[in-house]
């Protein structure tokens, strides 16, 4: 800085200064970098500690690393929006009735499951009655046991009828722990347990090794872009 530009900046006012420094230049903004996401490559995820009793089991779910994996392999009915506001998900859309103890959740018709087999209302049900089972161990089983009942209409609609009313029950569908699992599935040990989301299991031993490659008919849009994930404990 020479000694006129030094004079210059000396009497300028706040409100001048100000104006100069975030004032948006047109050599700042004359070339604007476009990234254009590109599918390939290899992500590698540490997570605080992996257990010889980890699971695919979203029963099961208690860690990070569980959650991480849910993630990855399932979806949820709803899921949470940048502002943590309730978004379609597995669920197009729902309606709840003028007491909020019954709900009706419309299904999308487009999902399937990693092993082909077509998404439907019957997983759903068989999820979620999971978690409330009389044996069910499940950190969600709290919360899910205000459902009293639920109920298909064809094969992408579910009723759902509450033991009392509650205006965010589709929060309550969106916990990390409610993924949908395919109905009649419970062969969550042999490390190959099959979802709907972005990512397949490819080799899982508890304690051990995680890999999940990507799922190429994957319904939502534009993902996923890597190849493969690794879960190190």
């Amino acid at each position: 800085m020479n000694p006129l530009q030094r004079k210059q900046l000396i009497e300028m006012t706040d409100k001048q200064l100000w104006k100069k420094i975030i004032e948006p230049s047109e050599a700042r903004y004359s070339s604007p970098v476009v990234l254009i996401p590109k599918k390939g490559g290899k992500i590698i995820v540490g997570t605080e500690g992996q257990q010889p009793g980890d699971s695919l089991d979203p029963t099961k779910f208690n860690s990070t690393s569980n959650l991480l994996m849910g993630f990855t392999v399932y979806d949820l009915l709803v899921n949470r929006g940048p502002d943590l506001k309730p978004i379609p998900w597995l669920a197009e859309s729902w309606e709840a009735s003028a007491d909020s103890k019954t709900w009706t959740f419309k299904l999308r018709s487009d999902v399937t499951w990693h092993d082909g087999k077509k998404f439907t209302a019957d997983d759903v049900i068989y999820s979620c009655g999971r978690h409330t089972a009389e044996k069910s161990e499940s950190p969600a089983k709290g919360y899910m046991s205000q459902i009293a009942g639920i109920r298909k209409d064809g094969d992408h609609t579910v009723i759902f009828t509450l033991n009392a009313g509650n205006a965010d029950f589709p929060i309550v569908m969106s916990d990390t722990r409610v993924h949908i699992t395919q109905a009649g599935y419970e062969d969550f040990a042999s490390g190959t347990a099959p979802g709907t989301g972005p990512f397949k299991v490819k080799e899982f031993k508890p304690g051990q090794r995680y890999i999940f490659e990507r799922n190429d008919d994957y319904w939502g849009d534009g993902g996923p872009y890597v190849d493969e994930i690794e879960v190190l404990g």
